[in-house]
């Protein structure tokens, strides 16, 4: 609980929010046709979010290699997945995402196709558990010790489930027979395309203070 309300309170998330919604708010008043390059499939926006996750990967198996996270061999995969999931790789063997119920319930997609994206999907959900798993206390305990990192990288995780929410929207409300309008669908693309290059840039930022962290840490180890 302590940990929740340093968090409420933290920079970090009132920053995060700030610059989603400034962000947006830009993206909107832009020309359309501007606006319309920028939150494209593999626009500008979408190639900065591969970039970020990418970036990560790297400082994460990086961290592993030099000793100072454990966890980041499993943590660059899961960053790597998730800058494949921006390009749409999960696309790759029908039109339909693999990590969609249509994929597997479809006529159209042969049941061998069916098996592989279903062992990629499990191997994508089982890498994320696990650093789930292995790192959940150790975020909740650099939140108590109000860690910048740890706020950094909580913001990020939080902002996963709202792009999904997002994403999904407007599907929720054309299941229930409400039509969206042109208007409306480009506020969602924008808010959605600005919350998923929030999130790689928080975990990037949450990287780079770990790092430095531990840096300093070490320092102080061999000072004594």
């Amino acid at each position: 609980m302590n940990a929740l309300k340093e968090y409420i309170r933290s920079k970090h998330l009132w920053a995060t929010l700030t610059a989603v919604v400034s962000g947006s708010i830009c993206l909107l008043f832009l020309p359309g046709t501007l606006a319309a390059i920028l939150i494209k499939e593999n626009g500008l926006i979408e190639i900065a979010q591969c970039t970020g996750y990418a970036a990560g990967a790297l400082i994460s198996w990086s961290y592993a290699k030099r000793g100072i996270w454990k966890g980041g061999l499993n943590g660059g995969t899961v960053l790597l997945l998730l800058a494949l999931r921006e390009l749409d790789f999960q696309r790759s063997f029908t039109g339909i995402s693999i990590t969609r119920t249509k994929f597997y319930f479809s006529a159209q997609v042969p049941i061998l196709i069916k098996v592989i994206g279903g062992c990629i999907a499990l191997s994508m959900l089982s890498a994320l558990m696990l650093l789930i798993a292995r790192n959940t206390r150790s975020l909740v305990q650099g939140m108590r010790e109000r860690k910048e990192w740890a706020f950094s990288a909580a913001s990020g995780v939080i902002l996963l489930p709202v792009a999904l929410i997002l994403d999904a929207s407007l599907r929720f409300l054309e299941f229930f027979g409400i039509r969206a309008s042109k208007e409306a669908h480009l506020a969602k693309t924008v808010f959605e395309e600005m919350t998923e290059l929030a999130i790689p840039s928080l975990f990037l930022i949450a990287l780079i203070q770990y790092g430095v962290s531990a840096s300093k840490k070490a320092r102080k180890h061999s000072l004594r």
